[in-house]
């Protein structure tokens, strides 16, 4: 249990330590972006904040149980799906204040599951999420407006 919040709270810390250094708490002007919209320097920040999460999540998977018998890949992004179909669910009842995280909002807190299973399922996977991101968010920025006339 000790570990446990240990480990939340360095997760925790990481986050708001790298929400700080990215310039959540600056002003704009005060801000130098790259072209990713990502404030210089900070992709390291990011990055760890990203390989914390995962570690965490997988940690506590696997304390929890979840891990004890494998899942297919297929059964885990299902999972990441009903989640999402969770998030509609609550948006379309008005988006409640959560019965778990009453700080939160229904949607707030099934936006907290997907990023969760999906941090587990990459460490679980041995994926280089951190990385897939920057490089996805990078590459994004050499997109044309919309993506080229989508309507969604």
């Amino acid at each position: 249990m000790i570990v446990e919040t240990l480990g939340i709270i360095a997760v925790c810390v990481t986050l708001t330590w790298g929400a700080h250094s990215m310039g959540f708490r600056q002003g704009a002007a005060q801000r130098t972006k790259d072209a990713m919209g990502v404030p210089t320097g900070n992709r390291s920040s990011i990055a760890i904040g990203l390989r914390t999460l995962m570690h965490a999540a997988n940690d506590h998977a696997r304390r929890a149980g979840f891990r004890d018998k494998d899942k297919s890949f297929g059964d885990e992004v299902a999972l990441i799906l009903t989640e999402a179909a969770e998030a509609f669910e609550a948006h379309r009842h008005g988006n409640p204040q959560s019965e778990h995280i009453p700080d939160f909002s229904g949607v707030e807190e099934e936006f907290a599951d997907i990023i969760i299973r999906v941090a587990e399922t990459a460490e679980h996977h041995n994926f280089d999420l951190p990385a897939a991101v920057l490089a996805k968010m990078k590459y994004n920025t050499t997109r044309p407006r919309m993506h080229g006339g989508k309507l969604l």
